[in-house]
């Protein structure tokens, strides 16, 4: 499993804390990796913009989550 850095932008108004905590647990649901991910910058001044570690596949269903931008 090859992992890279990817943004993952929030819609406006989404619980940043919910989506985090969902992204960092052991298991995922929807687009949420079933895996924990790595927070490689949390950029804490931002409450729509984090950056995980993850697969190129699971970058790309997690654009299909309803509430990440991009």
């Amino acid at each position: 499993m090859s992992e890279r850095e990817y943004i993952v932008t929030l819609k406006k108004g989404v619980d940043y804390e919910a989506f985090n905590q969902e992204m960092i647990e052991e298991t995922g649901a929807g687009n949420i990796p079933n895996r924990s991910t790595t927070v490689a910058n949390a950029r804490p001044g931002s409450q729509r913009n984090t950056h995980y570690l993850l697969t190129e596949a699971e970058a790309d269903a997690l654009k299909s989550d309803n509430r990440v931008l991009d």
